[in-house]
């Protein structure tokens, strides 16, 4: 008998299956584990948002995953994916089959939440890009020169979003999958947080392979969580997200705690709804309820000082919400 075990995560969505061999009383036990994708409101139980403003559900959730254990009462961690390079998991079907990552028994006892790391989180998400007339990407493809929404366009971009380095991609960037003619011709742009109307400024998408040295689009402000800012370009400090349960981590992540003591068949529902926050401007004309980018501008009046904002702030990826159920 298998025990599986599936995690699911991000845009794009991450499943785990862990399999074992039963054991005795005092040992491991045989665990299957099938997941389900939760992505629809008339699939869910309930969730609480831990923001306010909007949280939309991404279409498509990803995971670059290097490390994900689950923890036991005593605190102990159960090592299920422990990996030098990070493995992108891809899951857009409900339930989960054939997903076995490979033989293990785990100790029989109490589960009261987990700890991963992970490269990124990459979403698909509907979006509409606004830039001042002046920028040089005023008459980019992905921006659509209005504010009226009938006459703008909410696309599907794919974002990735970085909680530890990967070489030029630091901790909290925000990249951009910009399409070319062919997937060759696919590049990852930053986006840039002001604009100014002067030279070598006045561009919003930004591609180069070198980090910018300027402010860009980036990930929720919380030195707790990311650290020292002088370490978002180490590759060696990492940052590790723990369910709500344990110290540290982010307060999003959750785990409903389940025990077993024999052998058993678990469901594992994976709740992705609503996993991308951001705020919006009170009385902005971008407080529709659907995602804006742009960038902010500064504009200096005789006299006083205004700053004008082309969209939306404040971004913040969710964990997924796991319920680990026997299946009766």
């Amino acid at each position: 008998m298998k025990r599986s075990a599936i995690m699911l995560l991000g845009l794009g969505v991450v499943l785990i299956v862990f399999a074992g061999c039963s054991a005795d009383i005092t040992g491991g036990a045989e665990v299957t584990i099938n997941a389900r994708v939760i992505a629809d409101e008339a699939d869910r139980a309930s969730r609480v948002a831990s923001e306010v403003s909007v949280n939309i559900t991404p279409s498509s959730y990803r995971i670059a995953l290097t490390y994900f254990a689950l923890v036991d009462s005593e605190g102990s961690e159960v090592a299920i994916v422990e990996l030098d390079e990070p493995e992108i998991f891809d899951f857009s079907t409900a339930y989960g089959s054939g997903l076995l990552l490979g033989k293990r028994t785990i100790p029989k006892g109490t589960y009261v939440g987990y700890k991963m790391r992970f490269t990124y989180l990459e979403m698909v998400a509907p979006v509409a890009f606004d830039v001042p007339t002046w920028s040089t990407d005023s008459s980019h493809p992905y921006v659509t020169g209005s504010l009226v929404e009938s006459v703008r366009t909410f696309e599907d971009h794919t974002f990735r979003c970085y909680y530890n380095t990967d070489g030029n991609y630091w901790k909290r960037d925000v990249l951009l999958l910009q399409e070319g003619d062919t997937p060759d011709d696919n590049t990852w742009v930053w986006m840039r947080r002001e604009v100014e109307d002067s030279e070598g400024n006045r561009n919003f998408f930004i591609d180069q392979t070198s980090h910018p040295s300027f402010g860009v689009v980036d990930l929720f402000d919380n030195s707790t969580f990311w650290g020292d800012s002088d370490d978002y370009d180490d590759e060696t400090v990492l940052v590790t997200v723990a369910s709500a349960a344990l110290a540290g981590g982010t307060e999003d992540a959750s785990m409903d705690p389940f025990s077993f003591t024999r052998d058993e068949t678990l469901v594992l529902n994976i709740d992705i709804i609503d996993t991308f926050n951001f705020w919006e401007v009170t009385g902005s004309d971008y407080e529709n309820g659907k995602l804006d980018l742009g960038p902010s501008y500064d504009e200096i009046p005789i006299g006083e000082g205004t700053v004008e904002l082309y969209g939306d702030k404040g971004f913040h990826p969710f964990m997924p919400e796991f319920t680990l159920t026997p299946i009766s």
